[in-house]
């Protein structure tokens, strides 16, 4: 479905197309069951004031808090911090502050309203935390007691259930676009596996895909479910540019409280792989989140070819590890190797 046109002519109610909420209504009117899916928990990932731009983000980590609107409150999905829901703007004083973007929450509450009487539940880290959350979930669906489950990727994951007949993917662009060189690849997983949900058991099922970009051709190889073409693809680009499996990474994290000290000890020891390793070593570099729980981080990321000695190239890496921790002042900061991060 393409977004583009949808909002051009109007025919959006809330976030849901008027061909996926047509199609929605058609398959319970059938008796069937729907699944809705967006790998974003909460009601919205931004709270933003409509005046002056004021957004809250987290006190301890650089990331904006989602707004939970059943528990009335902003959440830090990374460190756990919590604030309450502001009525005012603290910068300008408006009251014209809002959730902005979707979330799971905000998708079940649109379709109570879209489709009053309809039985509606989501399945996601919020309402499954208890020790019986998901499997109590996944029974009332199965027996029917709920006609649409919203879900994260939580819905994905080998679940087969005989009344689906439609499975609706409310906002497929933001996982082409995270910064990450197997982000085609996860969301060609996700959405296979997502669509997968409906028509099981033998019955033909409806899967639509809501885009501004329906002529991708990530999209494309899902609709025509060839995963050859797909992984043909994706290897070439990893061999263009040397990313696994034509090699192997090794990422090491730098932290610690002070944001100079750290990305002076990461300087230094950048400096020092680079001398032994020449143009494997890449960064260091500040991620897309550069403080978590009061912790400034900087990643420094190595290329290791197939064929080198594992072992002798491990004990030249901890080598300068160690060496850069002989100087006195950056001895506090941590350090994490972590290999094959993906």
């Amino acid at each position: 479905i393409d977004l583009r046109k949808a909002h051009k002519q109007r025919a959006m109610e809330g976030h849901f197309s008027r061909e996926l909420l047509d199609a929605l209504k058609s398959t319970l009117e059938a008796g069937k069951q729907a699944i809705l899916f967006q790998n974003r928990r909460g009601f919205a990932p931004v709270y933003q004031c409509r005046t002056c731009g004021w957004v809250p983000d987290c006190e301890r980590c650089d990331v904006s808090l989602t707004y939970h609107k059943y528990l009335r409150d902003l959440h830090c999905h990374y460190c756990g911090y919590r604030q309450g829901e502001p009525k005012t703007c603290p910068r300008c004083g408006s009251e014209e502050v809002e959730a902005k973007g979707l979330g799971t929450e905000r998708i079940e509450e649109e379709v109570g309203q879209l489709l009053p009487g309809v039985t509606v539940q989501r399945m996601d880290l919020d309402t499954t935390r208890s020790r019986t959350g998901h499997e109590r979930i996944i029974r009332a669906f199965e027996e029917g007691e709920i006609q649409v489950l919203v879900g994260t990727q939580m819905v994905t994951k080998g679940l087969d259930f005989e009344r689906v007949g439609l499975v609706g993917i409310l906002q497929a662009d933001h996982m082409l676009h995270f910064p990450d060189f197997r982000a085609l690849e996860r969301t060609f997983q996700l959405l296979t596996q997502v669509a997968g949900r409906a028509g099981r058991r033998g019955e033909q099922g409806q899967v639509l895909i809501q885009t501004f970009d329906p002529e991708h051709w990530v999209f494309q190889h899902v609709v025509t479910h060839d995963a050859q073409a797909m992984a043909e693809a994706e290897l070439r680009e990893r061999e263009s540019f040397a990313y696994p499996p034509v090699v192997r990474l090794i990422r090491l994290i730098m932290r610690h409280r002070d944001p100079h000290l750290t990305r002076e000890a990461a300087a230094a020891l950048a400096g020092r792989l680079r001398s032994r390793f020449g143009g494997r070593v890449i960064g260091p570099e500040e991620p897309g989140i550069a403080r978590v729980n009061d912790l400034y981080q900087r990643h420094i990321l190595l290329k290791v070819e197939r064929s080198v000695d594992t072992i002798r190239f491990k004990e030249a890496l901890l080598e300068d590890i160690a060496a850069m921790r002989l100087v006195s002042q950056y001895k506090p900061v941590r350090v994490i190797v972590d290999v094959d991060p993906y």
